[in-house]
């Protein structure tokens, strides 16, 4: 039996990838973790996203308010980026 997570991420292009590799990487390893309580990076589709996953059902308020948390913690690890100008992805990840 299959078994799905909804996972909300930011599809790190080019242009975010340049700006990271310009930050302390301590900052980045801080923000970014595979079970950690910030961002987790995750392959999909052969892009690359940081996000959250979704913890059982969500309305949309719920959606929104991750969403903006996900801005957040992004914003701390490389403030210069517009990400406002790059929508995040919502997708199932089958585990």
């Amino acid at each position: 039996m299959l078994s799905a997570r909804l996972f909300l991420g930011f599809p790190v292009n080019s242009h975010f990838a340049a700006q990271l590799s310009l930050v302390n990487p301590d900052i980045v390893r801080y923000f970014v973790q595979q079970n950690g309580e910030y961002l987790i990076e995750v392959s999909y589709l052969n892009q690359l996203y940081l996000g959250k996953y979704i913890e059982g059902v969500a309305n949309f308020a719920q959606l929104e308010l991750l969403e903006t948390h996900i801005y957040s913690l992004l914003k701390r690890i490389a403030p210069e980026f517009a990400y406002r100008e790059v929508p995040l992805i919502l997708f199932p990840l089958i585990r």
